[in-house]
């Protein structure tokens, strides 16, 4: 989702604030809230990506997977 819809979002509304401010119809402000608004979308979704990592790491030692559960029951 947020690669096929919010992303895709945040980076129109930062394009259309910058087409705005290059012909005067928006101020400097509104492009860097507009840019700002689209790198913490994009870092919203750098956070879940790697919580979903860690999920994936713990059930992969809880379920015995990983070179150190394996060397635990050695």
């Amino acid at each position: 989702m947020y690669r096929d819809r919010l992303l895709d979002e945040s980076r129109g509304q930062r394009e259309a604030a910058l087409a705005a401010y290059r012909n005067g119809l928006a101020d400097f402000t509104e492009v860097m809230r507009a840019a700002l608004s689209e790198l913490d979308t994009r870092l919203a979704e750098l956070r879940l990506a790697v919580d979903r990592a860690k999920a994936f790491a713990d059930i992969d030692e809880l379920a015995g997977l990983t070179e150190e559960a394996n060397d635990a029951v050695d």
